[in-house]
């Protein structure tokens, strides 16, 4: 997830007005702003899939999320011991 994260930042910074190209050359602050904005947006959303699966590839299953077992068996535990005690509290409430 690193990856990903740091690949977000770079493009942030690449994207900042007067970085890398100011568009549209001539438009005031907000307008170049928002322009820098929305290509921002679409290029994070369009390359976001490819960065992830790399990010995945590289880190594999020595990543932060998949090691952490314990705290994801635990939030599963969780889950079903809620689910399990409000449909017994449904079921005993509509019989009587």
């Amino acid at each position: 997830m690193w990856l990903m994260f740091l690949f977000t930042v770079f493009l942030f910074v690449l994207l900042t007005p007067a970085i890398l190209v100011r568009l549209p050359p001539k438009g005031s602050k907000l307008t170049v702003a928002i322009v820098h904005g929305l290509i921002f947006s679409i290029i994070l959303h369009l390359s976001h899939r490819f960065v992830l699966g790399l990010a995945f590839n590289i880190e594999g299953a020595t990543g932060s999320m998949a090691t952490d077992t314990s705290y994801n068996s635990a939030k599963a535990t969780k889950r079903s011991t809620t689910a399990t005690t409000a449909n017994d509290k449904y079921a005993s409430t509509t019989t009587k």
